[in-house]
C-alpha cells in the first residue's frame, strides 16, 4: 500500500469501529503513536486504540554499525508501510531504504543492481523474500523462517541474533587471504622445484620429502581460519 492508501485503510477501520475522529487526531500526533501497527476496538461505549510493533534483534544496530564502518552499503528493503518503514530506517542509521514493496519490485530491484556490476548479500526470512534470496549472490536466512527461505538460502543462522554476519564476512576475509598466501607459496615451490629437478640436484627421497612437507605446510596454514 502507499501512504496514502493506508492512510485511507485506517480512516476506514476507524469509521468501520465508530472510533471518534477526536480520538484518532489525538493518537496520530503523538510520536508514540508513529511506526506501530493499529487496531481500532469497540467494547459497549468504551473505545480503544491499541498499537503494536515489531521488536528489533537486539543487536541490529551494532551490526549495521559495524558493517557500515567496514564501507558496506545497507539498504533495506520492506513490504512495510513508509511509517514503520522509516522509523525502523532512523533507529538503524540505515539512509537507504524503501518501504511498500512486493516480492517482484524487490527482485527489479536486486536486478538494478546486478546491471551495475555489483555484488551484494540478501537477508531474508519471510516467503515474499525468497525470489530476492534466488538472487543474491550470497542469501543468508534464519532457522525460524519460512521453509521455502530456508531452502533458497546459501547460509542459515542459528539463532535470533545478527553479530553471526560480522564473523561471517571476517571469516570469508581471512580464507581469501590464506587461500592467496597457500597458492603463491604452492606457485613459488614448483618453480624451485622444477629448477633444482631440471639441474639434477633433487633426488627421487628429497623431491618426495619436499612435496609431503608443501602439502603439510599448506594444510597448517588453512589451520588459521577462524
Amino acid at each position: 500500500l502507499s501512504s496514502s492508501s493506508a492512510a485511507s485503510d485506517v480512516y476506514k477501520r476507524q469509521d468501520f469501529c465508530t472510533i471518534d475522529k477526536r480520538i484518532w487526531d489525538r493518537f496520530s500526533t503523538d510520536k508514540d503513536f508513529k511506526g506501530k501497527v493499529q487496531c481500532f476496538l469497540k467494547y459497549g461505549d468504551k473505545e480503544f486504540i491499541l498499537l503494536f510493533e515489531d521488536n528489533l534483534k537486539i543487536d541490529a544496530i551494532e551490526t549495521i554499525n559495524s558493517l557500515t564502518k567496514k564501507g558496506k552499503k545497507v539498504i533495506l528493503l520492506s513490504g512495510d508501510i513508509k511509517e514503520n518503514v522509516e522509523n525502523t530506517a532512523n533507529i538503524l542509521g540505515i539512509k537507504q531504504y524503501y518501504y511498500s514493496q512486493t516480492p517482484i519490485q524487490k527482485a527489479e530491484f536486486l536486478k538494478s543492481l546486478q546491471k551495475n556490476n555489483e555484488k551484494f548479500m540478501m537477508l531474508g526470512d519471510g516467503i515474499n523474500d525468497s525470489p530476492s534470496l534466488s538472487m543474491a549472490d550470497v542469501s543468508i536466512s534464519f532457522n525460524n523462517a519460512a521453509d521455502i527461505s530456508k531452502n533458497i538460502a546459501d547460509i542459515i543462522i542459528q539463532g535470533q541474533k545478527l553479530t553471526p554476519l560480522i564473523k561471517l564476512m571476517n571469516t570469508s576475509k581471512n580464507s581469501i587471504s590464506i587461500i592467496k598466501q597457500n597458492l603463491g607459496f604452492a606457485l613459488i615451490y614448483n618453480i624451485l622445484a622444477i629448477l633444482l629437478a631440471v639441474t639434477g640436484n633433487v633426488t627421487p627421497l628429497i623431491a618426495a620429502l619436499a612435496m609431503s612437507s608443501s602439502s603439510l605446510i599448506v594444510l597448517l596454514n588453512s589451520l588459521r581460519v577462524r
